[in-house]
This record gives C-alpha cells, structure tokens and sequence, in this order.
C-alpha cells in the first residue's frame, strides 16, 4: 500500500542513518583527499569523494534501508536517474532561490538539506527500490481461501 510505504517509520530512520553515513563519507574523504592532507586540488577531492558517497548511498538504501538482493541493474539505472534530476532539480532551485529570491545561504541549504531528502525518500520508495522487498512480498502472496 502506497502510504505503509512512505510512512515506515523503521524505513525512513534506517534510510536517515544511511545518508548521515555516505554524507560523513564525504566530508571525511573531502578532507582526506585534498591538500594539504592529500594530493589531490579541493575540486578533484571532491568530485572522488561526491561519487564515493553516493555509491555508499546506493549499497546502503539497497541493502539495509530497502533491504532488497540482486536487481542491481535495474536498481542502480533508476538510482542513477533519481541522483541526477535530484541534482538538477535542487540546483535549479537553489539557483532560483539565490538570484530570485536573494535568500541567504543558510536558508537556501536549509531548504534544500529537508527537502532533497524527503524528495529522495519518496521517490526511492515509490520507485528506484520499489517491489521485491519484504514487505512487498508479503503483500504480493496470493491469499489463502477457506
């Protein structure tokens, strides 16, 4: 059912816990990478460590926020997917913000630090990830009669 999806509160905490992590990947490789610790320009450390993260995110929301196996081929496309229009939707609307709105930087990142994730959640419920997990399979057993 469309809302026990979306409003799994086990779910949403583990795919909480599963951003928090690839984010702290992030920052952590960011800082590794870059000089003056690294070798690498602020710009390549990121780029090495931005991909790094959401390669995180997509193992962890699979496995342990969706708790699916296999299909990775269909996963990992439609992931790709929501990550790039994600990306470009928050971009757009960050844009908007600064150069419409003339809002601040802290509101914008507020803006988009709640609402990229709800979008994400949404969407890798209702599609990147749906079907096959447990909860689905339950409900896809044919009912017993008698």
């Amino acid at each position: 059912m469309l809302s026990e999806r979306l409003l799994d509160l086990t779910r949403a905490a583990r795919f909480g816990a599963v951003g928090i992590a690839a984010t702290a990947a992030y920052f952590a490789l960011m800082n590794l990478i870059a000089a003056p610790i690294g070798p690498a320009s602020p710009f390549v450390a990121h780029v090495i460590a931005l991909a790094s993260s959401i390669w995180i995110s997509y193992v962890g929301h699979h496995s342990f926020t969706f708790r699916l196996s296999g299909r990775h081929g269909l996963h990992v496309s439609r992931f790709t997917i929501v990550t790039i229009v994600l990306f470009l939707l928050a971009t757009a609307f960050a844009y908007g913000c600064d150069k419409g709105l003339h809002l601040s930087a802290l509101v914008i990142s507020t803006l988009v630090g709640v609402l990229y994730p709800l979008a994400s959640y949404v969407i890798h419920s209702l599609w990147t990830f749906a079907g096959g997990g447990p909860a689905q399979m339950e409900s896809a057993a044919p009912e017993r009669v008698g």
